[in-house]
């Protein structure tokens, strides 16, 4: 059984609201989410007295990375599609070009992104904004899983299915069992380093199916500096709108 409960808890004077979701796994696992949200999975047994002290614990984390990223959410306002402005693919940064045409259209060139639309309207920005992210993402995927997927061959796992969708709250997401992984449109717009750490990630998930001392071993193993890969993440979350 699985169930989510939205709750707060009082850390060092701070209200942090964080999501509680319920299930089988034999840890308290916890994370900042890229947005800064707070979320903690735990099994039924466990009390929420154990959790919250758990959390307690674990607050110099859980403060540390909801204040770095507020700190660059300020220091990086998310885009608005503008003319003129900068946006990433792959790390790259263009100069975004709006021109009128009669229906909408994206692509981009080694300088720019262009951007056709009938008008400037905000939806129809996002919306080739989003047309554009998907175009990328199918190639750079690819090509980020032939990069990762001979590190983790050699532990007898099976090329899991690969999905592409828009999660702003999580770079990717794995379920062991159907050998299925998804991954975020959102990653298009990274360097490819960081998209082969999201994608070696999700694929330790197939050997250890939790965040245990053991996953975090094999990520080290595999790919040494992954932690500075994913803290280089943080300075294109602006981007993902």
């Amino acid at each position: 059984m699985r169930y989510i409960e939205h709750r707060k808890l009082m850390i060092d004077n701070r209200t942090i609201p964080y999501e509680l979701e319920r299930k089988t796994v034999k840890n308290i696992n916890l994370r900042v989410r890229p947005d800064g949200s707070v979320y903690v999975s735990a099994n039924p047994t466990i009390s929420l007295n154990h959790i919250e002290d758990f959390m307690t614990e674990k607050q110099q984390f859980i403060l540390s990375n909801i204040d770095d990223i507020a700190r660059l959410q300020q220091e990086h306002p998310p885009c608005r599609l503008e003319q003129g402005e900068t946006l990433y693919l792959a790390g790259k940064p263009y100069t975004l070009h709006i021109e009128e045409y009669h229906f909408l259209k994206a692509g981009h060139d080694d300088t720019a992104i262009y951007m056709q639309l009938p008008t400037a309207s905000w939806e129809n920005k996002l919306n080739a904004y989003d047309t554009l992210l998907r175009q990328e993402a199918s190639l750079l995927f690819t090509n980020s899983i032939q990069r990762i997927w001979p590190l983790i061959q050699p532990y007898g796992v099976p090329l899991p299915e690969f999905h592409s969708r828009f999660m702003k709250s999580r770079w990717g997401s794995c379920i062991p069992l159907k050998k299925r992984i998804s991954l975020s449109t959102y990653l298009a717009i990274m360097p490819e380093r960081c998209i082969d750490q999201v994608v070696l990630h999700e694929l330790c998930h197939l050997i250890h199916p939790n965040h245990s001392k053991h996953f975090y071993a094999l990520m080290t193993k595999l790919m040494p500096d992954w932690k500075e890969r994913k803290e280089t993440m943080k300075k294109y979350m602006p981007y993902c709108i």
